[in-house]
């Protein structure tokens, strides 16, 4: 800011925004700037037309420059004089003080095109408003500068705006908040829970981060809600993954999802949709839409929603995936028990060939080349192993007549118990039960019908797996 430059800061719902404008608040007016905040969601904005919003913003700077706001000293905002009188407005409280004006404009979708309200969304006044910042910016970069800040960054990513030039494509530098990575988690768990009296082991935050992908609002509610759950007496404790896995068992997260989802579903239904099919494993439905337009994922890994893997989108966090699935079969998105086998075929079989390729790696690792299928059908059932026993290593693995099944890797795994659980992030126990779950639930040999339990149990275990892989 201090710089003339323009910045955007973009996160679903309850992802720290508001807190990171408090921050450029106390760092503009630390630096001796003057900081004006404009809510772009409260009915007085979008109800004003483009003019009318900025003789508001002219009020409030001139105001804390401590200038009058009279019709005379304020000046003509009508349709035709309004950008002359908003730089005057600029020019004016600069004078008091030789101090910059940082504008910030919070929820900003509500005045963008596509997602705006009314005349924000359809009419001009979107274009004739941003038109106006950036033309006063470039004029005067060394006296205002601006934040904006809201779920989705389309105002700075779109081409045209009414069949104009989009005054704000590559104007403003657009970072995310996705949440906390694994580390930044650790310690936050370790400040928050000194303050409590808890000890989180590292497996603890590890089961934390793995079902929450990091969010930092919700990491504190669980940390709140084990607090709560716990005596007071013999403080501190020590929370292990059980503690945990309980607290995450017994928090009510729907209504947070609800909240934290709500601006995405209604105003980027693109994006939500494919994050649901994400959830879903419906892989194929995802790279059609993202051929369209590949901001798509640039977005949803910006919201610390999926990660991307070549083409592949797979979900952060394993209670939202949970939610989006159990909300699909609500509103019938897998409905029917033959989609649901589908969605779980195609996900099982991605699923079999990362793992496949691992254990490929990790025989030809230990045994070397010339060792590598005697090593790995000494880890096999002895059946198993007698039936493949004249195949060569590029055999077993063949791409069109694949001999390793999956029930071979639930051996690998077995033998080498330690390995696998350091290698996969998985507790040994664990790690067995989800492998057996998977394993146990298929089509051929489970009843036709598949519970709603079944499903989102299946599902789950299969994206946590494939995730660590």
């Amino acid at each position: 800011m201090s710089g003339g430059q323009n910045s955007g800061v973009f996160g679903l719902r309850k992802s720290g925004k508001t807190s990171v404008l408090l921050a450029c608040e106390r760092l503009a007016r630390t630096d001796g700037h003057r900081f004006i905040h404009i809510d772009c969601q409260s009915a007085s904005t979008t109800a004003s037309h483009w003019n009318e919003l900025l003789r508001a913003v002219a009020i409030e700077l001139r105001k804390a420059a401590g200038l009058a706001t009279t019709p005379v000293q304020l000046g003509d905002f009508s349709p035709v004089e309004a950008a002359r009188s908003f730089e005057k407005a600029i020019i004016d409280a600069y004078s008091q003080g030789k101090r910059r004006t940082v504008l910030a404009f919070d929820e900003v979708e509500h005045i963008s095109p596509q997602t705006g309200i009314g005349h924000w969304r359809d009419g001009d006044d979107t274009l004739l408003f941003w038109q106006t910042i950036r033309s006063v910016h470039q004029r005067m970069a060394n006296r205002m500068s601006f934040v904006i800040a809201g779920t989705n960054p389309i105002i700075t990513e779109c081409r045209e705006i009414c069949g104009s030039d989009n005054p704000l494509l590559a104007y403003v530098s657009v970072d995310y908040l996705p949440g906390f990575d694994d580390e930044e988690l650790q310690q936050m768990c370790q400040s928050l829970g000194g303050l409590m009296g808890m000890n989180f082991s590292l497996e603890a935050v590890a089961a934390l981060y793995s079902s929450l992908g990091g969010h930092a609002f919700l990491s504190r509610q669980v940390a709140s809600h084990i607090h709560k759950q716990l005596p007071f007496e013999g403080r501190p404790l020590n929370i292990e993954v059980e503690t945990v896995q309980k607290a995450l068992s017994s928090f009510e997260f729907k209504t947070l999802f609800d909240d934290i989802l709500s601006s995405l579903k209604s105003r980027f239904p693109d994006e939500y949709q494919i994050l649901e099919w994400c959830a879903l494993g419906d892989d194929e439905k995802v790279e059609e839409f993202l051929a369209l337009d590949s901001t798509f994922a640039a977005h949803l890994v910006g919201y610390g929603l999926v990660r991307q893997n070549e083409a592949f989108l797979t979900p952060r966090m394993k209670l939202v995936a949970d939610y989006l699935r159990a909300s699909a079969r609500v509103s019938g998105v897998v409905k029917h028990d033959s989609d649901r086998w589908g969605l779980i075929a195609k996900k099982r079989g991605l699923l079999e060939r990362d793992l496949r390729s691992l254990v490929r790696g990790r025989m030809l690792d230990k045994f070397g080349r010339a060792g590598a299928a005697d090593g790995l059908r000494s880890l096999m059932n002895k059946g198993r192993a007698e039936a493949i026993k004249e195949c060569t290593l590029d055999q077993i693995f063949s791409k069109s007549d694949c001999k390793l099944y999956y029930s071979d890797i639930i051996s690998v795994f077995e033998k080498e118990r330690d390995y696998w659980s350091e290698r996969l992030g998985f507790d040994s126990k664990d790690l067995r039960e989800v492998m057996m779950s998977i394993n146990d639930l298929r089509a051929d040999a489970h009843a036709k019908s598949i519970s709603d339990q079944d499903f989102e149990r299946l599902m789950g275990h299969i994206e946590s797996l494939h995730a660590a892989v």
